[in-house]
């Protein structure tokens, strides 16, 4: 997104706007813009939602091509419109700007209801219209109800079906969960608004509370999860995907070739080939102790 910032006035300008000439500041890099433009007022000619949207609205409206919907603007005060509504069949969103930063604020209500509109939790921040409307297009298409997960749909989708692996998304708000299945096992990640990063927890098939469910993703809710200590929490859930599968694959490995047969030419691979290792040995000596345990109730009952 590019602005101009008129010093002697102290304005901001969007790139459309008739007063973004050479003599401005020209700024571009998002980092700068965002620490700069709080000491700037925004241009009452090109920093109201609807001067925004006219100046993209053939783009704007090509990205809704495949949503049914109309828009319409609203007036709170005075003669500028300070809000653009997308209604659909499903939705009512509203769009206004923050004078602060001059991203856009989206909030949201069902089509049926009349209650308020809501500020959606977690929807993609932006400067760029073009942005938050590839936004609701994706929250439209896909029937996601927030965008703790939302901006990484399309690529979960992807890996997950080129790692065979099978998911769900429920909930809304923080209580949003990803839900995972493998051949081995129900998996699912979850988002903490306080640490602002994903979380991954693990329900082995063979653990005696997730003997009784059906291999179905639908019943992966009902599992019994712990937490995988063994990966650190991530910023985007797409790297657990490829870490589930590398996790069940090495499963197998143990389960028809054994510990042995495990690759250890990264560091994380030797890390797990130890803890393998390891945990072969600690099975060895609990196998063995309870062999001795038979034995010695055996001894008893001879007597």
């Amino acid at each position: 997104m590019i602005f101009y910032l008129d010093d002697r006035n102290h304005l901001l300008h969007r790139s459309f706007c008739v007063c973004a000439t050479e003599d401005k500041r020209k700024l571009e890099n998002d980092a700068i813009i965002w620490y700069e433009i709080k000491k700037y007022r925004g241009c009452p000619e090109c920093c109201k939602i609807i001067p925004i949207y006219e100046s993209t609205k053939q783009k704007l409206e090509e990205i809704l091509q495949d949503v049914p919907h109309k828009t319409r603007y609203e007036y709170e005060s005075g003669t500028i419109p300070q809000y653009l509504f997308i209604e659909t069949s499903r939705y009512s969103w509203r769009i206004s700007v923050r004078s602060g930063d001059q991203s856009f604020i989206v909030a949201r209500r069902n089509i049926q209801d009349k209650s308020p509109h809501n500020t959606v939790e977690g929807f993609p921040r932006s400067r760029d219209l073009v942005n938050t409307f590839s936004n609701i297009r994706l929250y439209e298409i896909q029937g996601a109800t927030d965008g703790y997960f939302l901006p990484y749909l399309s690529s979960i989708r992807s890996t997950a079906s080129t790692q065979n692996i099978e998911y769900q998304l429920t909930g809304s708000g923080t209580e949003q969960v990803l839900y995972l299945m493998t051949k081995l096992a129900f998996w699912k990640i979850t988002y903490s608004r306080k640490k602002q990063s994903y979380s991954l927890y693990h329900a082995p098939f063979h653990d005696s509370h997730n003997q009784r469910l059906k291999k179905n993703v639908k019943n992966a809710p009902y599992a019994t999860y712990h937490r995988q200590t063994d990966v650190y929490h991530k910023k985007s859930p797409e790297a657990y995907i490829i870490y589930i599968s590398e996790h069940d694959n090495a499963k197998r490995i143990i389960k028809e070739e054994g510990y042995q047969a495990l690759p250890t030419t990264t560091n994380k691979q030797k890390r797990y080939f130890k803890q393998a290792e390891k945990k072969k040995r600690q099975n060895e000596i609990n196998r063995t102790l309870k062999l001795l345990d038979e034995i010695g109730e055996k001894s008893k009952k001879g007597k």
